[in-house]
């Protein structure tokens, strides 16, 4: 994801947005390490309002767009309690 963001053009927002991404990528490690599900929640606890935003976005953008051929928005990921998950 880090890799997509134009810090330059995208001024604070894409600082914070890297900040981020830097510590889902640390808490992957940490969770991966030590086995951790309660990291995985953490992390899930981020992505999935990030996700949904972006959804958002991406259908805001479509609506003002004059295309004829629309593009459609990536497929939604279903909320998962991982705990719950054995």
């Amino acid at each position: 994801m880090s890799l997509a963001l134009d810090l330059q053009k995208g001024g604070e927002v894409s600082h914070k947005l890297e900040t981020l991404y830097q510590f889902i990528l640390h808490q992957l490690t940490l969770a991966n390490i030590k086995s951790d599900r309660k990291v995985l929640e953490t992390i899930l606890s981020v992505l999935v309002p990030l996700q949904e935003a972006w959804v958002e976005l991406f259908a805001k953008s479509q609506n003002n767009e004059t295309s004829d051929t629309p593009i459609e928005p990536p497929p939604e990921t279903p909320s998962r309690n991982i705990a719950s998950q054995g």
